[in-house]
């Protein structure tokens, strides 16, 4: 079963431009995608978010510095890994997602509560590192993590049902 799993889940990984550069492709990000990335870095975006897949392989508190709950308008206060362990050190801890194809998967956070991506990544400045990004920076941003997108391999856009001609 696990390998199973580990076969489809590599199938859903779809390349981005990002992954071009990654690789040493200096062309492959425009200069204000890497502007983005820049300023994605320096602000302390890559604490959590690292690695390839930009986050999904650890687990942060969901509000370092102010309650998530204030910043998002949450309706529910989840306390994250807390509510399955019990244990007071697990309050608010959520597993960092993968910012791959980030902007095509809204509403964000754990609970939905917010649906714009402009917004979520300064709620994220805000709560997460304690710093108030301006508008130059969220665009910066913003910008950078549309280079995230992948490409759907075309034999995945295939209805597997549709006999072949």
């Amino acid at each position: 079963m696990q390998r199973a799993i580990g076969v489809f889940e590599r199938q859903l990984l779809t390349p981005s431009r990002f992954d071009k550069y990654l690789k040493g492709d200096k062309q492959a990000l425009t200069l204000e995608e890497k502007k983005g990335l820049l300023t994605f870095t320096l602000t302390g975006c890559n604490t959590c978010h690292n690695g390839p897949l930009l986050g999904g392989n650890q687990f942060h508190r969901f509000g370092v510095y102010k309650p998530y709950w204030e910043a998002t308008k949450s309706e529910k206060i989840d306390k994250g890994v807390a509510d399955l362990t019990n244990e007071e050190l697990d309050e608010y801890m959520f597993k960092v997602p993968s910012l791959r194809n980030i902007t095509e998967t809204y509403p964000y956070f754990h609970d939905g509560s917010v649906k714009d991506l402009k917004e979520a990544v300064k709620i994220m400045a805000d709560i997460q590192l304690d710093y108030k990004m301006n508008g130059e920076e969220v665009k910066n941003v913003m910008v950078f993590m549309r280079s995230l997108k992948g490409e759907v391999p075309e034999k995945y856009k295939q209805n597997p049902l549709t006999p072949k001609q």
